[in-house]
């Protein structure tokens, strides 16, 4: 029994040298993560490491006020972090376009190009009535009853400028307070307000 149990032991302390010179992070994403991404709302356009899809579903799931809400606003919470999801694609775009680190993209500027556009048509959509909406989804359609409702639908050159002024003040207005959209949206175009709000 005694050199069984010494056996076991040798071959764990083998094991445990040998993880300890792996890199756990650089391996594909098990189904595991990638289910709990797509629950999630999130639809890799590429396939991930372990980290990368450990780091979105910790991005996912950081945000302050989670379990705090109640049951009716899950799917605005998840609008919040599909927001925050485009907008991360779109700066890891950037970035390859930049950084030449398209190494994984086979197009780095038509990845930039869906990326801006994909954005551009959420919150578009989020103004659009359902039957006009391009994909129509239960965070979109949150953001819809919530704020969007009292909008026309802007065009994506007056989407991208309201995006482009908040991404450069505010680091992550988009998952911690998309309200800013609507509210630059009356500011700068008021001529989108389908009627006035009540305070």
């Amino acid at each position: 029994m005694a050199g069984v149990r010494s056996c076991l032991t040798r071959q764990a302390k083998t094991r445990r040298a040998g993880l300890r010179g792996m890199n756990w992070k650089d391996e594909p994403a098990t189904e595991n993560q990638l289910g709990h991404l797509r629950r999630l709302g999130y639809d890799p356009d590429r396939p991930l490491t372990k980290g990368e899809a450990a780091q979105i579903i910790s991005d996912f799931e950081a945000s302050p006020a989670d379990k705090a809400r109640g049951a009716g606003s899950d799917d605005l919470e998840l609008a919040r972090l599909s927001a925050y999801r485009l907008r991360l694609s779109v700066e890891l775009a950037w970035q390859a376009v930049e950084h030449g680190e398209g190494a994984r993209l086979e197009n780095p500027r038509h990845a930039l190009e869906v990326a801006l556009a994909e954005r551009q048509e959420f919150w578009a959509d989020t103004c659009s009535e359902a039957d006009k909406m391009h994909l129509v989804s239960p965070q979109v359609a949150a953001l819809h009853r919530q704020h969007g409702c009292h909008f026309a639908v802007p065009t994506a050159e007056q989407v991208q400028a309201i995006l482009d002024s908040l991404d450069l003040a505010i680091p992550v207005w988009d998952r911690d307070h998309p309200e800013l959209f609507y509210q630059t949206l009356e500011l700068n175009f008021p001529e989108l307000l389908r009627y006035h709000r009540l305070p």
